[in-house]
């Protein structure tokens, strides 16, 4: 009887753009609303939302555009090829 092949390591999970988001949303309060890094000088806001099914509160950093008194909001998923 040929021995069945040793079961494959289980996958790693995909990393979520939300494990990124929490150390900028972290800096943004910590220094009055300024990041470094890439987003250094960028105009960004935190924007929570809760979950529809969750019921959880997700705060999520997006950059924004000044248009006279209004603000254009950036939903870009970080450049991914699939809407956010």
């Amino acid at each position: 009887m040929a021995a069945s092949p040793p079961p494959s390591p289980p996958a790693r999970p995909e990393p979520r753009i939300s494990d990124s988001n929490r150390p900028v949303v972290e800096e943004f309060r910590a220094n009055g609303g300024r990041v470094g890094g890439p987003f250094e000088g960028a105009d960004l806001l935190l924007l929570t939302t809760t979950g529809a099914r969750s019921g959880r509160e997700q705060t999520s950093p997006l950059g924004y555009f000044r248009d006279g008194d209004r603000l254009l909001v950036v939903a870009s998923a970080a450049g991914a090829p699939r809407h956010p």
